[in-house]
């Protein structure tokens, strides 16, 4: 049995600036960059134990405990006691085992959402971008839908987040569909929301690759410690847990004209938010709650005793912050479509009983 307790930041936190979008070296802070093709930013260099070609300790050809083909306690396929496939501590042993000592005490998420509004006439003539009951991307049919999403839920499992000591990360993706066509009482139950995301379960894809990223996730062994939170957290009840399954969303606008913060004590307001997301030339641009209902993580682990509501009596509770580059995304207005950053106000713990 483990118990959840959700903790607050205490103020808007500084973003992980690996989990955020790399749109070029002059958005990325000191010390990080973006390489060509990159989807987020990285660290420059590294200390010993990291992913370079200089230390000792790290990812290269010459230095012992490292990732190369010659060391003890490497990543190769000779010696003992290392992460090979003779008597090692990974998670492609011979025998298909996975890690026994695969643990975590905390969990942070963030994600990226990528939007395309939809264009074209609303009519019923056959033309593309019409109202015409086709499936094209990107047309005003009538799925009812105004805007086509794809997210990226990004999962960091820590070992001791209080040390910064991770585990690894699961990046899930997922289709699905906005919603931004009135202003208030888009959500059932979701006061003042200005606008709506609904993803599809069955589109659930785990894009975690270790093979190309040493902080990944391998999906084989999540399931075998059953710690798929991913899986969990973007299955409805009552097999899983759902919460992320659908976002309700009050624009900045909205959010700083009514007061509302993120947190029940207060905190997290729309000017908080903007400010710190200013300080690395990002904009703040929504809100994002997720629903309590039964079953979900949020009615069983004490969400709506920490987090504030969208007002009045809402079952939809604060918990991302949503971000843009403002030099990449030039959109304006309460609906998404372009590229947007997201991080959770909330972090879990999970403390053994």
């Amino acid at each position: 049995m483990v118990s959840l307790l959700f903790l607050s930041y205490g103020c808007p936190a500084e973003p992980d600036w690996t989990e955020v979008p790399c749109t070029g070296n002059e958005h990325c802070p000191d010390d990080y960059h973006c390489d060509l093709g990159a989807e987020f930013c990285a660290e420059d260099s590294r200390t010993a134990g990291d992913d370079d070609d200089s230390a000792t300790d790290d990812d290269d050809d010459s230095a012992t405990d490292d990732d190369d083909d010659s060391a003890t306690g490497d990543d190769d396929d000779t010696g003992s006691g290392d992460d090979d496939d003779d008597d090692d501590d990974d998670d492609d042993d011979d025998d298909g085992a996975a890690d026994d000592d695969f643990g975590f005490n905390g969990l942070t998420f963030s994600l990226q959402i990528t939007a395309v509004a939809a264009s074209g006439d609303d009519d019923d003539s056959a033309a593309a971008g019409a109202d015409d009951d086709s499936a094209a991307a990107g047309d005003d049919d009538d799925t009812g839908a105004d805007t086509l999403v794809s997210v990226d839920y990004i999962f960091s499992y820590w070992t001791d987040y209080q040390s910064q000591i991770l585990q690894c990360k699961q990046t899930v993706r997922l289709a699905g569909t906005g919603d931004f066509s009135a202003l208030g009482g888009i959500v059932d139950g979701c006061n003042n929301c200005t606008g709506s995301l609904v993803f599809d379960e069955t589109s659930f894809t785990d894009v975690s690759d270790p093979s190309t990223d040493p902080e990944a996730c391998d999906a084989s062994v999540l399931a075998a410690a059953q710690s798929d939170f991913g899986q969990t957290m973007l299955t409805a009840p009552p097999d899983g847990y759902g919460d992320f399954l659908s976002m309700g969303l009050v624009d900045a606008s909205t959010m700083g004209a009514l007061g509302l913060d993120l947190a029940a004590e207060g905190g997290y307001s729309e000017a908080e938010m903007t400010a710190t997301w200013l300080e690395y030339e990002l904009t703040f641009t929504h809100a994002g709650y997720v629903e309590s209902v039964e079953g979900s993580l949020a009615e069983g682990s004490g969400v709506d005793m920490v987090a504030a509501n969208a007002g009045g009596a809402s079952t939809w509770f604060g918990y991302w912050q949503l971000w843009k580059n403002p030099e990449e995304n030039t959109h304006e207005g309460i609906d998404l479509d372009g590229i947007y950053g997201g991080q959770a106000v909330w972090t879990i713990s999970f403390n053994p009983q």
